[in-house]
């Protein structure tokens, strides 16, 4: 079985070793991006299969992560989000 996206959160990893990410996916050609966490707590992990998608572009903010995409068997395109949201109430105005 191919992995063709991965989107975890609350990763809670400043940075990941190469090793790390091949392991999620068994060994595939993956575009991975990530946002290390503020605190204790957050933290985003976006990839997506080399040999099979297209990044046409990546967007990331404060709480998400997006890459737009083509398949390159198909030339559809789509977007993938990944969006944290906070627990505190209090912070909900910066979300």
């Amino acid at each position: 079985m191919q992995v063709e996206v991965v989107c975890l959160q609350e990763t809670i990893k400043q940075s990941f070793k190469p090793r790390e990410l091949s392991n999620l996916v068994r060994g595939e050609d993956m575009d991975w991006r990530w946002i290390a966490p503020r605190g204790r707590s957050g933290g985003l992990l976006l990839g997506v299969n080399k040999d099979s998608l297209e990044v046409l572009y990546y967007k990331e903010g404060s709480y998400f992560q997006r890459f737009s995409l083509k398949s390159i068997d198909s030339r559809f395109k789509w977007d993938i989000l990944n969006v944290y949201g906070l627990y505190s109430w209090t912070s909900r105005l910066t979300f």
